[in-house]
C-alpha cells in the first residue's frame, strides 16, 4: 500500500520539517507499505507554494491512504490534502 504523508511545512524550520517527515516515512516502511513523502516531489525546495502543491496532489493521487501528521490542521495545503483523499476514500 502507498501511504502519503501529510503535515505542515511552511514556516517551520526546513531541519524539523525534514526530520518530522522523515521519522513518518520509517514509520510507515516499519509496517511494509510504502510512504510517499512529499519532501521528494522533485520540486526544489524553495519553489513556489502553487508549484509544491501540485506536484504534492498528483503524488497523493497515486496513493492508496494518507497519514496526517499531529499539525496537518495548521497547513492550509494539508487541509487541501485531507479533503482531497476524502473525496478519494483514502481515509
Amino acid at each position: 500500500m502507498k501511504i502519503y504523508i501529510s503535515g505542515k511545512i511552511t514556516g517551520l524550520p526546513y531541519d524539523e520539517v525534514v526530520r518530522k517527515f522523515g521519522e513518518a516515512e520509517r514509520r510507515i516502511k516499519l509496517t511494509q507499505n510504502t510512504a510517499v513523502n512529499p519532501l521528494r516531489n522533485g520540486i526544489h525546495k524553495n519553489a513556489d507554494w502553487v508549484k509544491h502543491m501540485e506536484a504534492d496532489i498528483r503524488m497523493l493521487m497515486s496513493c492508496d491512504a494518507i497519514l496526517l501528521l499531529p499539525d496537518w490542521k495548521d497547513s492550509p495545503g494539508a487541509r487541501i490534502e485531507k479533503t482531497i483523499a476524502e473525496g478519494m476514500n483514502l481515509i
